[in-house]
């Protein structure tokens, strides 16, 4: 199967799964089978940082005027959203600050949680048997999220 072929296949299969989303245009189909072949970017220079580097990569794909080149410069257009949060010079540096950040959520989520139980504990204590009892559920149904 050739890379056109193949291209046209993965998008039929995508505006199958959902048409009223992503229905391609024949302008998509050569779009999708022209990535097949196309050079990678190039990296950063130094004149731009990481996020806007990825934001000029975002505004090359949304420059080709299709839904697919949309869909992925608006994905683009996030990380560079997010690199910016992080204040990311490089890759590395932006995945180490993602992973010690929902590090940091799953933390301050567990603590949360500890003063409900605490609050649940406090209630049972003073008659609120019912109340504390549903305060666990919720904290029970919660707890698998944040570990």
């Amino acid at each position: 199967m050739d890379t056109v072929t193949e291209s046209s296949a993965t998008i039929e299969s995508l505006s199958t799964a959902d048409e009223a989303e992503f229905t391609p245009s024949p302008s998509d189909l050569d779009w999708w089978a022209h990535q097949a072949v196309c050079p990678t970017p190039s990296a950063p220079s130094g004149n731009l940082t990481l996020p806007e580097w990825i934001a000029a990569q975002a505004a090359d794909y949304r420059a080709l005027g299709s839904k697919a080149g949309d869909w992925l410069a608006g994905r683009l257009e996030e990380l560079a959203r997010e690199v910016r949060y992080t204040a990311a010079m490089t890759p590395a540096d932006h995945d180490d600050r993602i992973e010690a950040l929902e590090a940091s959520r799953r933390r301050d989520a567990r603590n949360g949680l500890l003063v409900i139980e605490g609050i649940a504990n406090y209630l049972t204590n003073f008659g609120e048997a019912h109340a504390a009892a549903s305060i666990r559920r919720a904290v029970a149904d919660v707890w698998p999220l944040v570990r």
